[in-house]
């Protein structure tokens, strides 16, 4: 006897929790609006914006350029820092901006 009345609160508790459960699941059809909705802000793309604009043209010119100002305030200083704390593959990409920009760092 006990054993049924534990079996029959199981499946009760069972049916409710899954009644429960299909409640807070909206159904697709029933919000036709929802779908469209979702979809747009999901697969939403951040349109591209040009922080610089037109103030900087390229900003990998305008790095050497701001580069050379800099080295060129303070000579070997800041040349020497640069080539202690940067790899080779950092100043190599430097150096191709300073001859896109026509500049030397001193």
């Amino acid at each position: 006897m006990k054993l049924m009345d534990h079996s029959s609160r199981i499946i009760f508790c069972n049916e409710t929790q899954e009644e429960a459960e299909e409640e807070l699941f909206v159904g697709l059809d029933d919000t036709p609006d929802y779908t469209p909705a979702f979809s747009c802000l999901a697969f939403a793309k951040k349109p591209h914006t040009d922080i610089f604009s037109t103030s900087i043209p390229d900003a990998r010119c305008h790095l050497a350029k701001c580069l050379h100002t800099l080295t060129a305030a303070h000579p070997n200083q800041f040349l020497s820092l640069m080539k202690s704390g940067l790899s080779t593959e950092h100043l190599s990409h430097i150096q191709k901006y300073c001859a896109l920009a026509n500049v030397t760092l001193i």
